[in-house]
């Protein structure tokens, strides 16, 4: 598991099957993530640019940089529009 407390005070919570959820801090709502929106969090918490998490994720995945680019900027957004900090 990974530090329960995570930028801005968001509650972040690695489950054992690879999925995590998020707790937001001001209206405490809850969202759950796959392995893949896990895995970009976790990166983002550690105050990585998008750039950097792209990259990373590219090679970890043996991936297309491009491709990667769209499902984390994507991602990033749905997070951004329901007030979590993220990125740019």
């Amino acid at each position: 598991m990974t530090d329960p407390l995570s930028p801005a005070g968001v509650a972040f919570a690695e489950l054992p099957d690879g999925t995590a959820a998020l707790l937001h801090p001001v209206d405490l709502s809850f969202h759950e993530l796959n392995p893949t929106g896990a895995r970009i969090w976790t990166l983002a918490a550690e105050l990585r640019s998008t750039d950097e998490i792209v990259s990373m994720l590219a090679v970890e995945w043996d991936a297309v940089e491009a491709e990667v680019r769209v499902a984390v900027t994507d991602f990033l957004e749905e997070l951004r529009a329901a007030g979590f900090p993220v990125p740019e």
